[in-house]
C-alpha cells in the first residue's frame, strides 16, 4: 500500500463518517458470526478539524464463520 492513504476504522468518531465494514454475499453453507478488526490508529490529517480513527498501511480483518446446522455433508 503506498504511503499516505487511510480508511476509516469500524467505528469512526464522528458520526458522518462511514465505517469499515466487511461483508459478503452467499456464504453458502457458512454462517457468519463475527469479524474482528485491528485496533485502530487516531491520526491527524490536514483535512479534518479533528483527529480520524483509521487504518493504515497493511492491516488484516478476521472472519469468524459457523458450518449452518442444515448443511449439506461435503465440500461447502
Amino acid at each position: 500500500m503506498r504511503t499516505g492513504y487511510h480508511v476509516n476504522s469500524n467505528m469512526p468518531r464522528e458520526e458522518y463518517l462511514i465505517p469499515l465494514k466487511l461483508t459478503w454475499t452467499s456464504p453458502g453453507a457458512l454462517e457468519p458470526e463475527a469479524v474482528l478488526y485491528p485496533a485502530p490508529s487516531i491520526e491527524k490529517y490536514a483535512f479534518a478539524d479533528q483527529p480520524l480513527s483509521v487504518f493504515s498501511g497493511n492491516f488484516d480483518l478476521v472472519a469468524h464463520f459457523k458450518v449452518k446446522g442444515d448443511a449439506p455433508a461435503g465440500p461447502g
